[in-house]
């Protein structure tokens, strides 16, 4: 069939296309020579010897559907492949570096592997022609801690030499092991009104990180955050010194089993009185509904619950059962969502126990109280400073008797600068009649804690 169409393509229509990648080919070395003011005669070279593979790409799979070409991308449908052009960067054994592979005009090639040739975007449209979904990268403004999204395995072949697995490359200075074996979590899901991937624009450059980067192509699959891996994470023994050398990068989905096609598994936890309920089923134990998900987990799937509470669940049930799940919340394990719109992020039920002393906390956030009743009271403590005192002397007032819409007013009144507030209530009270607090002042005070009395 391929044959057959390139056949049928009229001269003209052959040589219209030939110019647009000579154009476009010409347009990217022109923004080479700009970002990279004096770039090696080796790095000009492979950027000419890229630019004339994307040309005969274009002209080779011009109306080829199982093709997909961009510049330094070739993707191959049939064969579930992408493949890019790259280079290295200078980088060299027991370096510091926090990329895998940028784009060119990242700005981050003295901590990067490699650099590819093409863009972001382009290598995103790639990896979803072949058939891997969009997933979703970490975002901790609202509560996404962990990337999402199905398996890529990389390879680099760096010169004449064999491929190896592209992860291989950085080793975890702290075990000596490679960072990762087990492939990349596809996220690619950072877009701008146009639908393009952002990375090209916004953020560091990345296509493939090795923490958790909010703007990257590709993340590693599990928690890795920048400031717990930087100075750990280093350049491998086996990688070369030298800059620009070609490196060839394939791309293609992780193998999976006929019958778990999809790694990635949702799961719905709602937690009643009577127990709690996965995906809509009846209620069951938490160590029965627990044990389920641990099996998923140990059948190559990563599992990422949503958990959401009754209303009459007692304040001390949430509490527990979200130790339960903080311990799970981790690699191997459960991996959290973050909370549906008006519920607090479940780690706020389990928060540091030593800020019930007021004296052994950083600051003073305000203290929203309930008694037995679920009246509330909003305690304000003021911090006065004195000559020649190392602790502060605290002056507490009280406004009692608010009600849930009335708290934000009062929180901006009373402490306009900290996005702090601190909850203490009884652990009987129903979670419905104090979800109305929390709801209320999300928005404004995302720190949340609370503490069960």
């Amino acid at each position: 069939m391929q044959a057959g169409r390139e056949c049928g393509l009229i001269p003209a229509m052959k040589s219209i296309v030939m110019y647009a990648a000579l154009a476009a080919a010409a347009f990217a070395s022109a923004a080479l020579a700009q970002d990279d003011e004096q770039p090696s005669a080796a790095r000009l070279a492979l950027a000419r010897a890229c630019d004339a593979r994307f040309a005969a790409n274009t002209n080779r799979y011009a109306g080829d559907p199982a093709r997909f070409v961009a510049r330094g991308v070739l993707a191959d449908k049939a064969a579930r492949t992408v493949t890019l052009d790259a280079f290295t960067t200078g980088v060299g054994p027991g370096d510091v570096a926090e990329f895998f592979l940028i784009t060119e005009n990242s700005g981050h090639g003295y901590e990067s592997l490699l650099t590819a040739f093409a863009k972001a975007d382009d290598v995103c449209k790639a990896i979803e022609f072949i058939g891997v979904p969009r997933g979703r990268g970490v975002d901790y403004d609202r509560y996404v801690f962990w990337p999402k999204g199905e398996r890529v395995i990389a390879t680099a072949r760096i010169g004449d030499a064999p491929p190896v697995p592209l992860a291989s490359l950085m080793k975890d200075r702290q075990t000596g092991a490679p960072v990762e074996l087990t492939g990349f979590i596809y996220t690619g899901d950072r877009r701008d009104a146009a639908g393009a991937f952002i990375g090209d624009s916004s953020g560091p450059g990345s296509i493939a990180s090795c923490y958790n980067e909010p703007i990257t192509a590709l993340d590693i699959p599990r928690l890795a955050l920048q400031s717990e891996v930087y100075e750990n994470f280093v350049v491998g023994p086996a990688f070369p010194t030298n800059a620009d050398l070609r490196v060839e990068i394939v791309l293609a989905p992780e193998p999976r089993p006929a019958d778990s096609p999809q790694r990635v598994l949702d799961v719905a936890l709602a937690f009643t009185t009577n127990g709690v309920a996965v995906d809509g089923a009846a209620p069951a134990p938490l160590a029965e509904a627990l044990a389920t998900l641990q099996a998923s987990t140990q059948a190559a799937r990563d599992v990422y619950a949503a958990a959401t509470w009754a209303a009459e669940l007692p304040v001390a049930q949430i509490r527990d059962a979200c130790r339960v799940l903080k311990m799970l919340d981790a690699d191997g394990g459960v991996r959290l969502e973050p909370p549906v719109p008006g519920d607090p992020y479940y780690k706020a039920f389990v928060p540091n126990e030593s800020w019930r002393n007021r004296a052994q906390r950083p600051t003073q956030p305000c203290e929203l109280r309930f008694d037995a009743q679920g009246k509330a009271t909003l305690v304000v403590i003021e911090e006065i400073w004195k000559d020649g005192e190392i602790d502060p002397e605290l002056k507490v007032s009280e406004v009692a008797g608010i009600a849930a819409e009335a708290l934000p007013t009062l929180l901006a009144e009373k402490k306009p600068d900290l996005a702090v507030l601190l909850v203490f209530a009884p652990g009987a009270m129903r979670y419905g009649d104090l979800k109305p607090y929390l709801s209320a002042v999300l928005a404004t005070h995302p720190n949340l804690y609370v503490f069960v009395e």
